[in-house]
C-alpha cells in the first residue's frame, strides 16, 4: 500500500454515520421467530432488493455507535409480506 492509499480500517472509522430510522421492538420481534421486521417505508428507501436478491437475501453489517459490529441477512417474507433481518 502506498502513501496515497488510506487503509480501509482508518476510513471505515472515519466515516460518517447516519441515523436511519427509530423503530420500537415489538413482541413479535423478539419472538420464536427470531426476526425483526422493518417497516415497509423504511426497508424499501433504505435496504431496496431487487428480485434476485429476493430468495436469499442479503448478508449486511452494521456498527453501532459503541463500535460494536452486527451482522444480519435482510429479506423478505413472502408468507408474511415483510422485510426483515435475521441472524445468518
Amino acid at each position: 500500500m502506498n502513501q496515497e492509499e488510506e487503509n480501509p480500517v482508518e476510513k471505515a472509522s472515519s466515516m460518517e454515520r447516519e441515523h436511519m430510522f427509530e423503530k420500537v421492538v415489538t413482541p413479535s420481534d423478539v419472538g420464536k421467530l427470531n426476526r425483526l421486521v422493518i417497516p415497509k417505508q423504511h426497508a424499501e428507501r433504505y435496504f431496496p432488493l431487487d428480485n434476485s436478491d429476493n430468495n436469499k437475501g442479503l448478508l449486511l453489517n452494521f456498527e453501532d455507535r459503541t463500535g460494536n459490529s452486527w451482522r444480519f441477512r435482510y429479506s423478505y417474507w413472502n408468507s408474511s409480506q415483510s422485510y426483515v433481518m435475521t441472524k445468518p
